[in-house]
């Protein structure tokens, strides 16, 4: 038989579970969960990934955090002109002065712009 302390701590057990305190304290230690991601940027991200694996086999040194930065850059550079989508926006009129904007922005040497270039012109096509 259970003790009238047995049952008082019973009892206020029963009614903080009614209250909630336990599912609070739950929710506060589980991790958030990941939002979705749209199938376009997981597949932009298989796409970065293929692109960071041939740059590596095309003896490229940098970080893949260095590496999307420097991605990024050379989109912005050379993306409108490569691919003729800039319309009246395009802010280089050649693919070298583009490359040069690149390289010059990006401070990084031919070797390097040529190896950027290859990684992603040789997953898909960027003309």
């Amino acid at each position: 038989m259970a003790s009238a302390k047995q049952i008082k701590n019973q009892k206020l057990f029963a009614k903080r579970v009614k209250r909630g305190d336990f599912r609070k304290a739950i929710a506060k230690t589980k991790k958030a969960l990941p939002k979705t991601v749209p199938k376009n940027e997981i597949e932009m991200v298989k796409t970065e990934n293929e692109f960071y694996r041939e740059y590596k086999k095309l003896g490229g040194k940098k970080s893949r955090a260095k590496y999307k930065i420097l991605l990024n850059e050379f989109y912005d550079h050379t993306l409108d002109i490569f691919t003729g989508t800039g319309g009246e926006q395009i802010r280089y009129s050649t693919r070298n002065e583009a490359l040069y904007g690149f390289k010059k922005s990006a401070k990084i040497d031919w070797k390097e712009v040529d190896r950027i270039y290859e990684s992603v012109d040789n997953i898909h096509a960027y003309t």
